[in-house]
């Protein structure tokens, strides 16, 4: 089988895998995320093969870290959100659509953000030709 079809037809099979459940990817994306930022933390570009150029891996070091922060703070604001959806829902049981929206869209840049992270961190530690 083609490889490129290969590709498309698994990236395919984890979205819809991704859309139907959030939660558990959620938790996995939150265990990757925490993994992540302690190898950042301790080891800073020595977490990517040794055999790459020292700008390469600074400038994935740097996109790296971007992903983390940006995932860093989708996090409390899908909690954040999640609650305040949850009081207005309690207090006045009208359902607001935006407050419903607010914490699926944190939570998926959370996911897209981990997992855009883990690429960046796996692709960085293969050997380059």
């Amino acid at each position: 089988m083609n490889k490129k079809l290969l590709n498309g037809i698994i990236i395919v099979l984890v979205v819809a895998l991704t859309i139907s459940a959030s939660i558990p990817m959620g938790v996995l994306a939150i265990a990757a995320w925490i993994y992540l930022v302690l190898k950042v933390r301790k080891k800073k570009t020595s977490i990517f093969h040794d055999q790459m150029e020292p700008i390469l891996a600074e400038m994935r070091l740097k996109r790296l870290k971007t992903f983390l922060i940006v995932a860093g703070f989708s996090f409390p604001v899908f909690i954040v959100a999640a609650i305040v959806h949850n009081v207005i829902y309690g207090l006045s049981e009208i359902e607001v659509t935006v407050t419903l929206i607010i914490p699926l869209v944190a939570l998926w840049v959370f996911i897209l953000a981990t997992a855009n992270g883990l690429v960046i961190f796996l692709k960085g530690r293969q050997k380059t030709i």
